[in-house]
Formats: structure tokens, C-alpha cells, sequence
């Protein structure tokens, strides 16, 4: 059962045609069915939180984001609209069932999973694959500011579906600190940990050493006058020369757009935690191996190495995939899934024999 949220005074549910003309319209395609699925449509997580949006609008009805886990096709997602019973949150999000001990990928900074669906779904493995959600992102409570609660949170949680070890984590952007902490409490109450997987993950540049930090703030400038007029990088160079307080992520990675409804609002008071939690997080070492999965075009300009490899004691492995930062894990996935894949595929066969 799904969560139904009411903001206002419920009007009438929109027809089955409805719902295919708004899902055609929406995702740009000739011709939806009502078992068409929304990812296999192409659908992402700005256009499911722009249907959302659309049917609170029309309708007075807020479904949580988290709907388009279980209801992601039109027929499935008329019934949700019809649905009185609320459901309770889990952060954990089957994205691909099979058989051994699972593969969790942790959220990135938006804290939704919808953009980790097609690498789910696109992992050459026989594992089951879940993908672990932010509390909040539904509306029903509080968001974490902190990795640390995150961390206590999504253990218990993970725990209920796999009890003990070995467990193969990953995470996507600042999840991937999330997954790193999370190891190291597995570690610490003696289960093993075979894969943690940092998918183009970086604590804040403050966090970085000194030298990392001076080339941030050199890639930062360069990319000013890529993508501004000359006057205006200029001058925003100018001022970070004058207030050399600190290192900050440039605005558009902070912050995204939200509509102001039920689901919007949710979706923006987790990524504002999130920001908080990785502004205030400190890195810490880690006793075991881990793989970097780096884009052609990454949000840093430097070198995974330069950042986390005095951080890790087991190693640190780095990967090059295509694409950048997003379309990494949706337009360009295949080459980050085959490279996840053999990761996976090793680090089991160690846990067999190691």
C-alpha cells in the first residue's frame, strides 16, 4: 500500500485516458498503455516529480515520490490515487531481485532513488539489488542532517533484511560516504564487508587535503570562464581571491528547482539536510579495500587518489566509465554496470574464499 498525503479537498480521481494522455504528454512518447512502466518509458526523477506535481494539481492528492517504486505504471498508479490505508516508509528500494546477499547503493545528495533505477536493473549479477532512500523523502517525517544517524538508520534497516555479513555496499555521490561509514560499523561489530563501490564520491573540499583543495579551487575557476562570460568569471574569480574562507560546491550541486506542493517540499527539506550533513561531515580511515567508479567528466577535477587514498588503508581501485556525473547512472549506465559487475563479481568470490 502507498502513502496518500491531502493537502486540500480531494477531487475526482482522473480517468485511465487521463492519466496515459498526462503520461504521453510528460515523457514525450506517441503511444503509453496502462502496463507500460515508467522507467522503461525513459522516465527520471524530474519527470516524476513533474507528474507528481501535475496530479496534485489537478486532483488535491499528494502521492509521495516514493510511489513510482510500486505504482510505476499507469493502471498501478490510478489505484494508488485510489487508495485510503497509509503505508510505512522503508528506505529500502528493491530495484532487482536474485538470490545470495544483496548489493545496497545508497542515495545520492537528493536523497530519492529514482536515478539509480536503470544501474539497478542494469548490474550483470545474480544478487539482488536494493537501493536505500532517504527518511523524509515521502513527507511522513524528519529528515537526517547527519551521515552519523543516517548511518544508524539504514544499518538497522539493512539488518532486517540481511542479518549478518557479508554485506557489498555502494554509493552515489555523497551516499558513497554514507556507504563507507556504514562498512565501517559492519566491521567494527566483526561482519565483512567484500565491496564498498564510491560511485564519483567526495566529502566536502573543505574536508580535502591542502593541496586537493588548492586544485578545486583551480578547476572551479577554469570551469567560471567555460561556462560564463569573460567579465562575469572574472569577477566572481576576483571575489573567491578576496574571501578565501573556505571551499564551497558552486551553487547549481547544492541546490535543485522544486514545485511548492506536497512532494516538492519533501524532496527540498532532504536535500537541505543532506547539505548539511555532508558540510559537516569529517573523513575518517578505513580499514578495507575500496573501488571509485570515476566519470570521464567528474565534478572534481582531480584525482580520486589525491583525496581519499591516505584515507584507505585497503586500497583504493579506480575505475574510469563514461559520461559525467548524472548521466553516469542513467543515459551512459552501461559502462558504469559492467565495471560495478566484475567489481561485484570479485569481491564475492573473495567472500567465498577469503
Amino acid at each position: 500500500m502507498i502513502q496518500l498525503r491531502t493537502r486540500v479537498k480531494p477531487t475526482a480521481v482522473p480517468s485511465l485516458d487521463d492519466m496515459i494522455a498526462l503520461w504521453q504528454r510528460l515523457l514525450n512518447v506517441a503511444a503509453v498503455g496502462p502496463d507500460d512502466d515508467f522507467f522503461d518509458l525513459g522516465g527520471d526523477s524530474l519527470q516524476a516529480l513533474t507528474l507528481f506535481h501535475e496530479i496534485e494539481r489537478t486532483t488535491g492528492r499528494s502521492l509521495p515520490i516514493t510511489a513510482i517504486y510500486e505504482a510505476s505504471t499507469p493502471a498501478r498508479l490510478m489505484a494508488a490515487l485510489s487508495e485510503e490505508a497509509p503505508a510505512r516508509f522503508s528506505p529500502l528500494v528493491r530495484l532487482k531481485s536474485g538470490v545470495g546477499e544483496p548489493l545496497f547503493i545508497v542515495h545520492g545528495i537528493g536523497g530519492n532513488v529514482l536515478e539509480l533505477f536503470k544501474l539497478g536493473q542494469s548490474l550483470d549479477t545474480p544478487r539482488p539489488v536494493y537501493a536505500i532512500q532517504a527518511r523524509g523523502v515521502d513527507g511522513s517525517e524528519e529528515p537526517h542532517d547527519n551521515v552519523a544517524d543516517m548511518v544508524d538508520y539504514y544499518v538497522a534497516h539493512l539488518r532486517s533484511v540481511q542479518p549478518r555479513g557479508p554485506y557489498f555496499l555502494a554509493g552515489y555521490s555523497f551516499g558513497g560516504i554514507i556507504a563507507m561509514d556504514m562498512a565501517r560499523r559492519f566491521q567494527a561489530k566483526g561482519d565483512k564487508v567484500p565491496l564498498v563501490a564510491l560511485i564519483d564520491s567526495y566529502a566536502h573540499p573543505r574536508t580535502f587535503p591542502k593541496q586537493a583543495r588548492h586544485l578545486v579551487r583551480l578547476g572551479v575557476s577554469i570551469n567560471q570562464f567555460r561556462t560564463k562570460p569573460f567579465g562575469e568569471a572574472l569577477r566572481a574569480n576576483w571575489n573567491k581571491l578576496k574571501n578565501r574562507s573556505g571551499v564551497a560546491l558552486p551553487t547549481p550541486m547544492i541546490m535543485a528547482d522544486f514545485p511548492e506542493d506536497g512532494t516538492g517540499t519533501a524532496l527540498r527539506n532532504v536535500h537541505v539536510a543532506a547539505f548539511k550533513a555532508l558540510c559537516d561531515y569529517q573523513p575518517r580511515h578505513y580499514l578495507g579495500p575500496v573501488e571509485f567508479f570515476k566519470p570521464t567528466t567528474s565534478i572534481f577535477p582531480i584525482a580520486p587518489k589525491r583525496v581519499w587514498g591516505d584515507l584507505i588503508e585497503g586500497g583504493l581501485a579506480v575505475h574510469d566509465v563514461p559520461g559525467d556525473h548524472g548521466s553516469m547512472v542513467r543515459s551512459e549506465v552501461a559502462g558504469l554496470a559492467h565495471a560495478m559487475s566484475l567489481a561485484l563479481h570479485r569481491a564475492g568470490e573473495m567472500a567465498k574464499y577469503g
